[in-house]
């Protein structure tokens, strides 16, 4: 099997069983999985882990981390969804992607193994599962000191959740989003994300959250006899270096300048977490501070070009938007931006764009590419009944091709929105 035969057939299975979802129904199970890595030998057993979830700022939080911990010398697996131009992003050593000639031989392995399972009668893994079990072999298999593991969707039922009790359980801030699976309030989706806290997991460490958030991962954590942290903000006070319930501020990271206000946050959720795990992987303050400041994440707040500034933010649903708007109206105060944007219609589409009128020039909008999408002109007639300046664009290369034109080289042109258009967004700024 070639690189190019792999990603076209995982391209050509379902991302998730069922295909469809019905609120309040238990839809999804970690039993194909747990066949297929059975199959497999297990791999996820020989691989000690690190498990994040939450609603923002997962995938950031999990690069920093990496990255932390690569600096201060260990062999770190990442693993994180979705991808925004290659499958290979998803599964990293350090921040390198696996070799495209490395994940074809292994998608052959599982792709044999599913194969195999269809034949028996036990069932089609989906795409998900089987490649978070391809990142679990190949983890297992480079021999990594440890794995950073991302949920894709919940915790409780994602297919990541069948790692034994992980060394430390991360929670990045939890908002609404998935309703339609993890339920339509913030109790109900933190319920589910609080599934990845089992016995056994080292310690849960948690951002800064809603109270009703809180209580829920508190109680999990209680119920299943685990320690509970929480990583402060990061312009909180320094304090000492000894751990509570409460883990203030790496004081060596307070003068690193971080691009986008919420990555200094995602930053310190990821110092924390170093702090948390240093009886098992020490790693010095010199090699987190080196971490954080050379952690490049696609995508996430990215600087594409200057003059006009073009940003790239996967922001998708309403506290993403919110949060982007925070961190632009910061770095550019006063300013009014020209946005591309396209959206799923499943999301809570009029938040993100009440979040993001305020601060808007004028919308350039696009369709991803996704069954989900909203069509970029009901897009576009809902900017304008708002009162805003909106016209469609046939692509992404075409929005940016218009912002483009419309643009001084003060402007600063920001896409946001789905990770299905913001990778061909980035695309059309890469050799």
């Amino acid at each position: 099997m070639t690189y190019e035969e792999a990603a076209a057939y995982f391209a050509g299975i379902p991302p998730f069983v069922p295909r469809k979802v019905k609120p309040g129904e238990e839809l999804f199970n970690l039993d194909l999985i747990r066949v297929l890595l059975m199959r497999l030998g297990n791999p996820e057993k020989k691989i000690a882990a690190v498990h994040i979830t939450g609603t923002n700022g997962k995938g950031s939080t999990s690069a920093f981390l990496t990255q932390m911990l690569t600096e201060g010398g260990y062999k770190t697996g990442l693993y994180t969804s979705p991808a925004m131009t290659r499958i290979t992003e998803r599964i990293r050593i350090g921040l390198t992607e696996i070799p495209e000639a490395a994940f074809a031989a292994y998608a052959e392995r599982v792709r044999a193994e599913a194969e195999k399972m269809a034949a028996a009668g036990e069932g089609s893994p989906s795409e998900f599962e089987q490649v978070t079990a391809l990142a679990f072999l190949y983890f297992a298999e480079e021999a990594c000191d440890i794995a950073v593991i991302e949920a894709g969707l919940g915790g409780r039922l994602d297919a990541t959740n069948v790692i034994p009790a992980p060394l430390l359980a991360i929670f990045t801030p939890v908002s609404f989003d998935h309703m339609e699976v993890l339920g339509d309030t913030l109790a109900l989706i933190a319920a589910e994300k609080a599934g990845i806290i089992k016995p056994g997991t080292g310690a849960v460490l948690s951002a800064p959250q809603e109270e009703e958030v809180l209580q829920v991962l508190k109680g999990r954590a209680a119920e299943m006899g685990v320690p509970f942290y929480a990583a402060a903000l990061p312009d909180s006070a320094p304090g000492d270096a000894s751990l509570h319930e409460t883990i203030l501020p790496d004081s060596t990271l307070r003068d690193v300048l971080f691009a986008g206000s919420y990555q200094r946050g995602n930053a310190s959720l990821a110092a924390a977490a170093v702090r948390l795990l240093a009886d098992r992987f020490p790693v010095s303050a010199a090699a987190v501070r080196r971490g954080a400041e050379t952690m490049r994440w696609p995508g996430r707040y990215e600087l594409l070009q200057t003059d006009p500034c073009v940003i790239a933010d996967g922001a998708h649903n309403a506290a993403g938007v919110r949060t982007l708007m925070e961190s632009l109206s910061g770095q550019y105060p006063g300013k009014r931006f020209i946005f591309i944007t396209g959206v799923l219609a499943d999301k809570q589409v009029d938040e993100m764009l009440d979040a993001a009128a305020p601060y808007a020039k004028m919308f350039f909008t696009v369709t991803p590419d996704s069954v989900r999408a909203l069509p970029a002109e009901a897009l576009r007639e809902r900017l304008r009944e708002r009162g805003l300046k909106a016209e469609t664009c046939e692509s992404a290369a075409a929005a940016v091709r218009r912002a483009l034109d419309a643009a001084d080289v003060s402007d600063v042109i920001c896409a946001f929105g789905s990770f299905y258009f913001i990778g061909k967004v980035r695309s059309c700024f890469q050799a």
